[in-house]
C-alpha cells in the first residue's frame, strides 16, 4: 500500500463528522486521482465507495468493476462491487461478486456477512444464517452482524432467537431503528404485546424519521391487545347466556329456541362491499348476523386495515381481524394457497374462542 493511499484512507475514515458532505469531498478527491492515477485499482475502489455513499449505484458499480479488472486478486474490490449490485437488487451478480471475495479470503467476517445479506435479499433466509453466524463467531462486536441474523430469524418466525440477536445488535448500536422495528415483531410473535407497545412508543419518540413505520406496528400491537380482551369478554358473556337459557328451559315446559354460535373465517375483510367476492361474504355475514350469534374472523394485508372491525361490528357480534404473514417461509411441497392463509395468530384466536 502506497503512502498516498494510506494517508487518503485515514482521511476518508476520519471525515465522518462531515456527514453527507464527506461523500462530496471524497468524490471530488478520487475523481481527481482517477485522472492522475488511471490504473490505480484502489482509487477506483474508493471512488466506488464515495459514489455508493451518495447512492449513485450505477456509477459506483462501474467504478468498482474497473477496480476488479485492474486487481482481480483484491477481495475488497469484489466486496465493494457486491455492495453496489445489492443496492440495485442485482442478486445474481452480487452473489457472484460475494463468492469471488470469499474465494480470495474466506476468513474476513465482513465477506461472510455480505454473503448472508445477499441470501437474505434472495429470500433464502435459512441459508443466510450460517454465513452470518460465522461472521459473528469471528467478530461479535459488529452490530450489523447481529441485526441481519435477527432479521433472518424474524423472517423464519423464530421469535426467541430473533429477539436475542436483535437485543445484542442494540447493545452495540442503541440508536439503530430497524433493529427496534424487528425486535417489536419478535415480541409480538411471542405474544408479549405490552413489551412491544412500550418499545414502539419509545422508538417513535426517538426516531421521528420512522414515526409512520412504528405507528402502524404500534397500532397493530394495541389492536391485538384490545382484541384479545374483546374475545375473552365475548366468550364469558356467551357462557353466561347459555347457562341462563338452560335454566329457563329447565323451568319451562316450552322449548326455548336459542341462536346458533357461528364462526365465519374469511380470506379478506367482509367490508367494504365494493367487489364481487367481498360483497358476497358481506351479504352472507349480514344475513347470518340477523338471527344467529356470529363471529367473523378476517385476514387483512396491512396493519391499518385492522380498523375495519368498527364497520364489521354493524353486522356481527364479534369482528376479528388478523394480519397475514406470521408463518415461516413456504416449504417446497406445501401448496402456495395453503401457506398464504396459514397463520399462527389465527390458531391462537381459534383456541381462545373454544
Amino acid at each position: 500500500m502506497s503512502l498516498l493511499q494510506r494517508v487518503l484512507g485515514r482521511a476518508f475514515e476520519s471525515a465522518r463528522f462531515l456527514g453527507p458532505l464527506r461523500w462530496e469531498v471524497a468524490l471530488a478527491t478520487f475523481r481527481g486521482l482517477s485522472v492522475v492515477l488511471p490504473n490505480a485499482a484502489w482509487v477506483q475502489r474508493d471512488l466506488g465507495r464515495a459514489l455508493t455513499g451518495m447512492e449513485r449505484w450505477s456509477e459506483a458499480e462501474q467504478a468498482c468493476q474497473r477496480a476488479v479488472v485492474l486487481t482481480p486478486e483484491d477481495a475488497w474490490a469484489h466486496y465493494a462491487l457486491a455492495e453496489c449490485q445489492m443496492a440495485q437488487k442485482k442478486w445474481t451478480d452480487a452473489l457472484a461478486s460475494c463468492k469471488a471475495s470469499l474465494q480470495l479470503d474466506g476468513e474476513t467476517p465482513w465477506f461472510q456477512h455480505q454473503y448472508g445479506k445477499v441470501l437474505l435479499g434472495q429470500e433464502k433466509f435459512e441459508a443466510a444464517i450460517a454465513p452470518i453466524q460465522k461472521a459473528i463467531d469471528a467478530d461479535d462486536s459488529v452490530s450489523w452482524f447481529h441485526y441481519h441474523l435477527g432479521e433472518a430469524q424474524t423472517r423464519l418466525c423464530r421469535w426467541s432467537e430473533a429477539e436475542a440477536a436483535l437485543r445484542r445488535s442494540l447493545e452495540l448500536n442503541p440508536g439503530f431503528p430497524w433493529a427496534k422495528f424487528y425486535l417489536g415483531q419478535a415480541l409480538v410473535g411471542q405474544d408479549r404485546l405490552e413489551d412491544a407497545i412500550a418499545l414502539y412508543r419509545s422508538a417513535q419518540a426517538e426516531h421521528p424519521e420512522m414515526a409512520e413505520n412504528f405507528a402502524h406496528t404500534l397500532a397493530y400491537a394495541q389492536h391485538l391487545t384490545e382484541q384479545s380482551d374483546r374475545i375473552a369478554t365475548y366468550c364469558e358473556t356467551r357462557l353466561k347466556e347459555r347457562a341462563q337459557r338452560l335454566d329457563l328451559a329447565t323451568e319451562s315446559s316450552n322449548e326455548i329456541q336459542r341462536p346458533l354460535d357461528i364462526l365465519l373465517v374469511t380470506p379478506y375483510p367482509t367490508y367494504p362491499p365494493k367487489l364481487g367476492a367481498i360483497t358476497r361474504m358481506y351479504q352472507e355475514a349480514r344475513g347470518l348476523g340477523k338471527q344467529q350469534k356470529l363471529v367473523v374472523a378476517s385476514f387483512v394485508f396491512a396493519p391499518e386495515d385492522c380498523g375495519l372491525i368498527n364497520d364489521m361490528a354493524n353486522y356481527c357480534d364479534l369482528p376479528i381481524t388478523i394480519l397475514l404473514g406470521d408463518t415461516p417461509p413456504r416449504l417446497p411441497d406445501q401448496p402456495k394457497l395453503v401457506h398464504k392463509y396459514s397463520s399462527e395468530r389465527l390458531a391462537q384466536v381459534l383456541q381462545q374462542l373454544q
